[in-house]
């Protein structure tokens, strides 16, 4: 839903002309291995140290969201 409510806020604002729309898409192959094998809480760990990095790399107005 965030992901959702982030793409429609961009798709629907008046964009400027030096606008951009880029999407990544990031998977973490067998990541329910983390899960699995160290818990829910270092898997969560896990999630926020990948949001972290991607916000560190991204510009201030990027929306990093999770699906699924």
């Amino acid at each position: 839903r965030g992901f959702a409510d982030a793409v429609r806020r961009r798709l629907t604002g008046t964009p400027d002309a030096d606008s951009h729309l880029g999407l990544l898409m990031v998977d973490l192959d067998d990541f329910k291995l983390v899960n699995d094998t160290h818990g829910h809480a270092a898997g969560d760990r896990a999630l926020q140290a990948v949001a972290d990095l991607l916000r560190r790399c991204s510009p201030r107005d990027a929306a990093i969201c999770r699906a699924g």
